[in-house]
């Protein structure tokens, strides 16, 4: 018995290989599949002020992605209210809903991949100061070799909005979220006032990837601005960000009153583009003491795109 199983011990060897090799194969040849999940949630906003970074359970929402996916993207289509401490659970989107009160309802999406080992990085922020009275606070995270960072674009983790607030790409594996003109009276987390929390998807599935951009100096008070950004050469819409310029220096107001700072209205992913929309949110204006015109403020969109493979 024992001289038979040496005797097929090379065989067995042979087969655990090829097994072997056929997995690691199949893994190689599969392919990134990507779809879109909709979805829509009633938040209700308190009354009362809602600073820092403690919010009610009744803001939340999340959309999710199926079992065997991962979450790679989120989407906008309509949001009449901020979002913030927005962050993948890897196969959902999570956030909260913030600024004037009332029951909101948000209509969502989500980008979702299979056929690919999609990973999640999350890197609180730093804050330094800026002035006697201001601080600034960035997040910088990078994917680990060979991938493409891809983004949760609004992760902010507290309100209101206070100063320029910008979510963007930088090269092909980072990204940066920065958080400027937070007074130092502000109620901040300094522990962990802010993150950048990002989906990584390897570059073998995700090839010639380019990040379009796009501005737009027509945000007016009571009205709203769009633009479109696309992706050329047959590239598919993957992720985007933003830079949010306020309307205002040096003065911040109450969730409870509205933010200065615009709202991202709509961030609609469809096959080769992303559809913005940017308001000045309820209760806000731009203006006043201190004020910036709306001539003198650009809105600008960040957009990934890639070909799947």
């Amino acid at each position: 018995m024992v001289d038979a199983m040496r005797a097929h011990r090379p065989l067995l060897v042979l087969l655990a290989f090829a097994a072997a090799w056929s997995g690691l194969t199949a893994a190689a040849h599969a392919k990134l599949k990507l779809r879109l999940a909709a979805s829509s949630a009633s938040v209700q906003l308190p009354a009362s002020d809602s600073l820092g970074n403690v919010f009610d359970d009744a803001q939340r929402f999340s959309t999710a992605c199926r079992a065997n996916e991962r979450a790679i993207s989120p989407g906008i289509v309509d949001a009449s209210r901020h979002i913030v401490g927005q962050s993948f659970g890897p196969s959902a989107v999570g956030g909260f809903a913030v600024g004037a009160p009332g029951q909101v309802r948000l209509r969502l999406q989500v980008l979702c991949a299979s056929g690919a080992n999609v990973t999640h990085t999350r890197v609180p922020s730093t804050t330094v100061p800026t002035s006697a009275t201001t601080l600034r606070t960035t997040a910088k995270a990078r994917c680990s070799g060979g991938r493409v960072s891809l983004g949760a674009p609004l992760s902010q983790e507290f309100s209101p909005g206070l100063g320029r607030f910008t979510s963007r790409p930088v090269g092909t594996g980072g990204w940066e979220v920065r958080i400027e003109g937070i007074p130092t009276t502000f109620p901040l987390d300094r522990a962990e006032p802010a993150y950048a929390d990002i989906a990584c998807v390897p570059t073998r599935v995700l090839k010639s990837v380019t990040t379009e951009q796009a501005s737009t100096e027509d945000l007016h008070a009571a009205t709203s601005a769009s633009v479109t950004v696309k992706c050329g050469g047959g590239r598919r819409a993957v992720g985007w960000g933003v830079d949010l310029q306020p309307f205002t220096r040096s003065r911040w107001s109450s969730a409870t009153a509205g933010w200065v700072l615009p709202l991202v209205r709509r961030a609609t992913l469809s096959a080769s583009a992303v559809a913005f929309t940017f308001e000045i949110p309820p209760g806000g204006s731009p203006g006043g003491a201190n004020g910036l015109s709306p001539a003198e403020v650009a809105q600008t969109a960040y957009v990934r795109c890639g070909k799947p493979a």
